[in-house]
């Protein structure tokens, strides 16, 4: 699971939470628009339970912005950063 993150649009942070029902290894990678990727914040094992993860973009322009979580399964958020 993978919430939507909160607040979005969003401006200086924003946050959202995620899953894992066993224990595994949990990539979390950010992408600009053009499908690069900006930032690879989490890239570890995690055991089972519920976890919560703060972005808080520097250096960025306003824009939007896609979440990946990949364990087992790959799941996609999209964020819109306004400065």
């Amino acid at each position: 699971f993978l919430s939507n993150p909160y607040p979005n649009p969003f401006n200086p942070q924003t946050l959202f939470n995620y899953e894992i029902p066993y224990h595994a290894k949990v990539s979390i990678k950010i992408y600009n628009s053009m499908g690069q990727i900006i930032s690879s914040p989490i890239n570890n094992f995690h055991f089972p339970g519920s976890y919560t993860f703060k972005w808080n973009p520097i250096n960025l322009s306003s824009g939007i912005y896609y979440i990946q979580l990949v364990s087992d399964i790959v799941i996609n958020k999209k964020a819109i950063y306004l400065k």
